[in-house]
């Protein structure tokens, strides 16, 4: 193979490498977020073992994922509606993931502040950086992804005193409840929709570029399953270590986000950079999907690549939901956010209109 080819090969895999971190990522930050949010008041401290539905919820779709990116580009009615379909859920996901973070925001390191005034900051930053384009958030998420195994040593860190006190029982509040916190985390594998969408980098990379295969399955599907696994192992952190009578009484969504031994936070350096690695994981998972969702809409309707008119159109869609759900409750985003599924169960079932490769 000539060294030249072989260097266009090496960069591809990478962008696809990239592609597959920030997928995976994502996928085990929306498994925490959405464990907390809708499958702890279910299950209460059963809410880890729902969370292990959404392993194999994330795999089908990565593998889905995979197949739509080696498939060959179609253009029809059909595919269009599904690319709008997935740009719709990506941004379903980026709505929830900003909910959590102003929840979480607001009960930690911003008690005082204003719900509105969060949700602006937070909006702005998920804005500005979708604005440096898929390519940028997707190599931030990458440089970040070491994060994720981070947040599991500062959990760990936090609870090193606490005895396990909420594992039993195991069942939570018992199987019915936990079947549908186990109905709920399926929604979880949203954020894995991702692989739906090729590295916007190799669009303009050239026909080389573009001719070079998908790695396999595998590729994606382990660094999928990787970061759906650390979320089941923040969550399991989250729950066990609180009693069952805590979590029950701890109704507000931004405190079961916190991830402490007891049901009052310690002071000091580990928990406090704990809550800043969760906050900028969720910030991230909300880039990238805001990111991923003007990918798709360009791809179904590419007039709205011109200006950025797509991403301007879905950051104010995204500022409408936020500002509708900061006068009626943040709690609208965790009724939503378990059915994402549906959409992504249809997106996985129909991947084969979903490619973009030149036939």
């Amino acid at each position: 193979m000539p060294e030249d080819q072989r260097t266009i090969e090496n960069r591809v895999r990478a962008s696809w490498r990239v592609r597959a971190c920030t997928a995976g990522l994502c996928t085990g930050a929306q498994v925490f977020l959405l464990g907390t949010g809708a499958a702890m008041p279910l299950a209460l401290n059963g809410a880890w073992i729902a969370s292990l539905c959404a392993l194999p919820a994330a795999a089908l779709v990565a593998l889905c994922g995979r197949r739509a990116c080696a498939a060959p580009r179609r253009d029809g009615p059909l595919s269009r509606a599904l690319f709008l379909l997935l740009g719709a859920t990506l941004l379903l996901c980026a709505v929830f993931a900003l909910a959590s973070l102003v929840n979480l925001a607001g009960e930690t390191l911003l008690v005082q502040a204003r719900a509105a005034w969060i949700a602006a900051y937070a909006l702005a930053a998920c804005a500005l950086c979708a604005c440096f384009g898929g390519a940028g958030v997707g190599r931030l998420c990458f440089s970040l992804r070491w994060m994720m195994p981070l947040l599991l040593g500062l959990a760990a860190l936090t609870q090193r005193e606490a005895r396990i006190e909420g594992l039993f029982p195991l069942l939570g509040t018992g199987g019915r409840p936990l079947l549908a916190a186990c109905a709920c985390m399926l929604g979880a594998s949203a954020p894995a929709l991702l692989l739906m969408l090729p590295p916007p980098e190799l669009r303009e990379a050239g026909e080389a570029a573009r001719a070079c295969p998908v790695p396999g399955a595998g590729f994606f599907v382990v660094r999928v399953l990787a970061g759906a696994a650390v979320g089941v192992l923040l969550l399991f952190a989250a729950s066990v270590c609180i009693t069952y009578e805590a979590i029950e009484a701890s109704g507000e969504w931004g405190v079961r986000l916190h991830i402490v031994a007891d049901t009052q936070a310690h002071e000091g350096v580990t928990q406090t950079l704990l809550t800043v690695l969760e906050l900028t994981a969720t910030e991230l998972l909300a880039a990238a999907t805001l990111s991923a969702a003007e990918q798709a809409i360009v791809r179904a309707l590419p007039a709205a690549g011109r200006h950025r008119a797509g991403l301007a159109a879905l950051v104010l869609l995204l500022a409408a939901a936020l500002s509708a759900m900061t006068v009626n409750g943040f709690v609208w985003a965790l009724y939503a956010a378990p059915l994402l599924f549906a959409p992504a169960l249809v997106l996985a079932l129909c991947h084969g209109r979903l490619g973009d490769r030149a036939p």
